[in-house]
């Protein structure tokens, strides 16, 4: 066999592990760093054992029963990859050894023809290498992508590899016409051997520069436009709603012992705050500790939709310590989450406020946009949702401005980039810093998307293992920039967080119109028409803030989901008066009081404080005994309440036909069959 074969050999091996992972769908089951070492392992594992079965057992069998046995391998696998098994690290590698089956066919396809008799030590080696080799290669390109474009990477692999092996093969069919004496007939005219190799050498190149073009050509994307605001009716007075999403922490994190800091024996204000369900109302586990005071990051617990499903573990809440590891156990206090904490007292939380879905950043941030995710955990686009099924083209198509801010558009916006179509309304995708020209100008949009993450933003989303004071800072200049401008009397800002990261948290997720809600979450509405030390018991989710929007512009529920979601209409005072004869609360005084706020919005560049427990509690701004509600309540309202129309009833995800995992594996099947042709004839 010679070493022409022996390149071929750890080409498609590669090629094969990289197809029987995106054909099995296993990059489903992946959502944190802590699953790196298994796949790799299981890879590692599966290209020399199968490799060897392939070279030794395989070789002897007819390439038709081989090609069956390892088409019903990887459709078994898909099938039960497709469950979302929650399986451990040991069957994760097990998993990924068996995405290497379509090598099973490899023994025969490059033993055919071959003489002398395959050395199948050498081919196992072959083998063996070129699966690590090329899954370790997508595996870069794919993290350096932002963990997107996954079925490019498949294609670009598969059809690269296919180039280098067929034309190994005709660069060999040359060198053996050339032995034999004659020199090669081209393109109708006698060359000489010499002149037959480098016609043969640059016909390879240009096939391979061809193919590096069509590639290019299919990474390319549109352009386009935006929308005007009609001036609808709201129901209530709020003109502007702006939505801040912060990063993984769940409500028992952040908010587990306020307000009395663990304290057995609260006294002055903080025993007059409403206190939330949270770790101050049972005997919590004995690993659960406080973050020290001075320090405001933990390590980031394991995350993903399989280690939150074992955190919950049946909704007996037990399996964090196990599964998200042992810095999933902290909570905060006042000394890193003062500021939050006085929000709270000001104004209203939600101590019921659920992510949509029991997995990580993803599918949760679609479910705050479009209702639903057709993804699960944080992988992706493809698949991508139909701009057409978002709530900004509801907006657009019932006259309602809206617009979307990170720090530099230009820098991209991965969350975006699952709206296919999106590109279309690139002037709706703005920075920070015109967000705050319009807050101040008066021409702020009616529904604002204020986001810590993407457009090149690092360190402002407090997601672990980043400090959470920076985003606290950043989240301080906003709610002060906001209550100090024109649009203040009309806005109200919701503030929450993505899914909880993996961390403690006590209440099982329940569930809603037949979806398993994620991990409770942190809720705070901030408006001159929020009740002051409020906190809401009403069941909520990212999709009960669609809901408020539909709701408050009078339009039809996004989808079936948004319907069913209740409202957060409880936490807001739009009608009764205060003793001192408003309804419409003034802007508290922030810097008058002696809080850090950053002279811009760019926290980072400001001189961060050691502890922020000597900021809380603040004085009320309305006497506590002079509120003229109850400071807890809920509510039932959803807009199956009021009407039962719905904008999209169906929602449908989007794969294009290319990354479709029929058409991957067909393109494999048809190549492979190629190439076992090239071979014999070789």
């Amino acid at each position: 066999m010679s070493r022409v074969h022996y390149f071929d050999a750890l080409v498609l091996s590669g090629v094969s592990i990289v197809t029987g992972v995106y054909v099995t769908g296993l990059p489903d089951l992946l959502g944190s760093r802590a699953q790196v070492i298994p796949v790799f392992l299981g890879v590692l594992a599966g290209g020399f054992i199968v490799g060897a079965v392939s070279s030794t057992v395989f070789r002897r069998v007819s390439l038709l029963y081989s090609a069956i046995l390892a088409a019903f391998l990887v459709g078994v696998e898909a099938y039960y990859v497709s469950t979302l098994p929650l399986v451990g690290y040991l069957e994760l590698a097990a998993l990924f050894a068996l995405a290497c089956s379509p090598i099973i066919p490899l023994g025969r396809v490059l033993s055919t023809g071959t003489r002398p008799p395959v050395r199948a030590g050498w081919l196992v080696v072959s083998m063996g290498a070129g699966v690590a080799l090329f899954f370790s290669a997508s595996v870069v390109a794919y993290a350096a992508r932002g963990y997107s474009g996954l079925p490019l990477i498949v294609l670009a692999v598969d059809g690269v590899g296919f180039i280098l092996v067929l034309s190994q093969l005709a660069a060999k069919r040359v060198r053996t016409k050339r032995r034999g004496g004659g020199g090669a007939a081209l393109d109708g005219y006698h060359t000489s051997p010499q002149v037959g190799v480098k016609i043969g050498v640059r016909r390879t190149f240009v096939t391979i520069a061809l193919a590096g073009f069509m590639v290019t050509l299919i990474l390319a994307s549109p352009v386009a436009q935006a929308n005007q605001d009609l001036g609808l009716a709201t129901r209530t007075p709020i003109k502007h709603v702006i939505f801040i999403m912060m990063e993984n922490h769940s409500f028992d994190n952040l908010f587990g012992v306020y307000p009395t800091n663990n304290a057995t024996t609260p006294s002055g204000l903080t025993a007059q705050l409403t206190k939330p369900v949270n770790l101050l109302d049972i005997h919590p586990p004995a690993q659960l500790k406080a973050v020290p005071t001075g320090v405001y990051f933990t390590a980031d617990p394991v995350e993903g939709y399989i280690a939150y499903h074992r955190d919950w573990a049946g909704g007996m809440m037990s399996g964090f310590a196990s599964n998200s590891g042992p810095q999933s156990m902290t909570y905060y206090t006042s000394a890193q989450m003062g500021v939050e904490w006085d929000l709270a007292e000001q104004y209203a939380l939600a101590d019921m406020y659920f992510a949509s879905q029991l997995s990580e950043t993803a599918p949760n941030r679609l479910y705050s946009l479009a209702g639903f995710s057709p993804v699960v955990n944080d992988y992706g686009p493809p698949p991508y949702i139909p701009f057409s099924e978002s709530i900004f083209a509801e907006l657009n198509n019932y006259g309602v401005s809206w617009a979307y801010y990170v720090d530099d558009p230009s820098d991209g916006v991965a969350t975006l980039s699952y709206f296919q179509g999106i590109a279309k309304y690139s002037s709706h995708i703005q920075s920070w810093n015109q967000f705050l020209e319009e807050l101040g100008n008066n021409t702020l949009p009616a529904v604002s998307w204020l986001m810590p993450i993407d457009g090149g933003a690092e360190g402002y989303s407090q997601g672990p293992p980043s400090s959470v004071l920076q985003g606290e800072l950043w989240l301080l200049y906003i709610v002060n920039t906001v209550e100090h401008s024109p649009e203040w009397n009309t806005t109200a800002i919701f503030i929450t967080y993505d899914e909880g990261g993996g961390y403690y948290d006590q209440v099982p997720p329940p569930t809603l119109y037949g979806t398993q809600l994620g991990q409770r979450v942190p809720m705070l509405l901030i408006s001159p028409y929020a009740k002051e030390d409020y906190v809401s018991n009403t069941l909520l989710t990212h999709t009960s803030l669609l809901a408020f929007v539909d709701y408050n512009w009078r339009l039809p529920a996004l989808n079936p989901l948004v319907l069913h979601s209740n409202i957060p209409i409880d936490m807001f005072n739009f009608n009764t008066s205060y003793p001192q004869g408003y309804t419409v609360r003034p802007p508290i005084p922030f810097q008058q009081l002696g809080f850090p706020v950053p002279p811009t919005i760019y926290a980072s560049s400001y001189q961060q404080p050691s502890s922020l427990s000597q900021l809380f509690p603040m004085t009320p701004q309305i006497s506590l005994d002079s509120l003229p509600y109850p400071r807890t309540g809920s509510s039932h309202l959803n807009l199956a309440n009021i009407s039962s129309q719905v904008y999209i009833e169906n929602d449908q995800g989007y794969t294009p036909a290319y990354a479709n995992s029929v058409t991957i594996a067909l393109l494999y099947i048809i190549m492979l069959g190629i190439t076992y042709e090239a071979v014999r004839r070789t």
